[in-house]
């Protein structure tokens, strides 16, 4: 994104420009989730519901959420970290073209409602295909 830092020199500046507004967007999603369990608390819900966003935890990177998450299905793609062939098939599309056809995303939605093994890639994937 921002460039190969050795060969341009530009790259640095850019680099942090992405970093702090990744690191203002993450504290926005902080602060609104403070006020979101403060009322919730308030109201009685002491504890959140463990699939509940909680950006304590992200679960992306927030400077671009769609790219990183691009980046990490091509990572474990290339580490050959599923056995699971549909999931590696649904993995080289989207690092392909970026994008299922019809009959790969009815796949991704049978893998999705039981992503066994690759839950961590697969979920990943639903990140690229939300921010497209």
């Amino acid at each position: 994104m921002a460039g190969d830092f050795t060969r341009d020199p530009a790259a640095l500046p850019r680099a942090m420009e992405l970093l702090t507004a990744s690191y203002t967007a993450w504290q926005a999603e902080l602060h609104a989730y403070g006020v979101l369990r403060r009322r919730a608390k308030q109201l009685g819900y002491r504890v959140p519901h463990p699939s509940a966003p909680n950006p304590n935890r992200p679960s992306h990177w927030y400077g671009a959420p769609r790219e990183a998450a691009l980046h990490a299905v091509w990572v474990w793609y290339s580490q050959g970290a599923s056995e699971d062939v549909d999931v590696q098939s649904l993995a080289v599309a989207l690092i392909e073209r970026g994008r299922f056809t019809e009959a790969q995303r009815e796949i991704f939605d049978r893998v999705l409602a039981e992503p066994g093994a690759s839950r961590a890639i697969v979920r990943q994937m639903a990140v690229v295909i939300a921010n497209s």
